[in-house]
């Protein structure tokens, strides 16, 4: 069975989703963005609406007075007017777009992301087989679901609101146009902050809903798996066959790596670890013997004859015989277990005493 048509069952791993993410996959959930713009804007307006509409209104008493006068005389002046309110206006909501896109972009997205993967041309994207597979997708028909919910639920708001309110709109034109006016306003506002709390909750929803589906998209075929451990780790066959020569030599022959080792880490058992570091040789600490069984035990007895410091560290010593390799330095995630153990066995020799 090809990597391609075998089944992804097996959830993404940390790398696998480090790799998409530079490519500019990610989770994405643009009702986020897209509510928290109208959330933003409708609390502007809330707050803003009535010095947005003396503006508006001194605007449209100005533009009444310079209709007295020739059209050529007045039509700088109508201008500069009308751009000067509509720049008080519409230039805070910009601003607060723009912001807002960054921010919750960043937020949701976890850090700023760029990536030139998605901007360039695919064949995929054009690909007509491609498309109808998309067209039909899970993601798709979500996609139209949430749509269809979404207008419902508009259509619902509308309408309660509407119907609340219908006693002011039908009394609203006998008391004059500043009166229409305000109750005009205050239905819209109604409107724009209950669908905006509403569509709030929607976009949490579905937040939590892109990530599982951009998980599902990018579950691993098992072979996929497997292959990515082995770049990761090497060929698990070839390191257990190593690993495994590297013990029977060294419990055949502890004494090989004694004259390297200054430091012994044991687990009180069958395993002993070799250590070589010496500061002046602006090294890392590294594995020259590992010892197992009977082998460690002599390893321990010839090294306690030469003087050479040892502590027992049960996890510590495990943790080397499994994941280091005899002739290189400790893997590096075990660099602050192992500088601890040297510097117990340091204060240990600066006392006199032995393990």
């Amino acid at each position: 069975m090809s990597e391609d048509s075998e089944e992804k069952t097996e959830p993404p791993t940390k790398r696998k989703l480090e790799d998409a993410r530079k490519k500019g996959q990610i989770a994405q959930s643009k009702d986020v963005v897209t509510v928290m713009l109208t959330v933003t804007i409708a609390a502007y307006l809330w707050f803003s609406a009535s010095a947005i509409s003396e503006r508006l209104g001194g605007l449209f008493i100005s533009m009444g007075r310079l209709s007295e006068h020739p059209f050529d005389e007045v039509i700088g002046e109508a201008l500069e007017e009308t751009l000067d309110v509509g720049t008080l206006v519409v230039a805070p909501v910009l601003v607060l777009i723009v912001l807002v896109v960054t921010i919750t972009s960043a937020v949701a997205n976890k850090g700023l992301l760029f990536a030139v993967d998605p901007l360039l041309p695919k064949f995929d994207k054009v690909n007509p087989a491609k498309g109808l597979q998309r067209l039909f997708s899970l993601k798709n028909l979500i996609e139209a679901l949430k749509s269809t919910i979404k207008i419902a639920a508009i259509c619902v708001i509308a309408w309660l609101v509407l119907r609340a309110w219908l006693a002011d709109l039908l009394v609203a034109p006998g008391c004059g146009s500043d009166c229409m006016f305000e109750v005009a306003r205050w239905i819209f506002l109604m409107m724009l902050g209950t669908i905006s709390l509403l569509f709030l909750l929607f976009a949490f929803f579905d937040h939590m809903l892109q990530i599982w589906l951009f998980h599902r998209e990018m579950r691993m075929s098992k072979t996929e798996l497997k292959r990515q451990h082995k770049d990761q780790e090497g060929d698990p066959l070839i390191k257990s066959h190593r690993r495994s020569l590297a013990r029977d030599l060294v419990s055949a022959l502890p004494d090989e790596g004694i004259g390297q080792t200054t430091v012994v880490i044991n687990d009180g058992l069958d395993l002993a670890i070799g250590l070589r570091y010496v500061p002046s040789e602006q090294a890392p600490p590294a594995i020259v013997t590992i010892a197992f069984g009977a082998g460690a035990e002599r390893f321990i007895d010839q090294t306690a004859e030469r003087g050479i410091q040892r502590v027992e560290r049960p996890a510590l010593a495990r943790k080397l015989g499994e994941q280091g390799e005899i002739g290189q330095a400790v893997p590096r995630e075990l660099f602050d277990e192992v500088a601890q153990a040297i510097a117990a066995v340091t204060a240990l020799s600066n006392l006199g005493m032995s393990r």
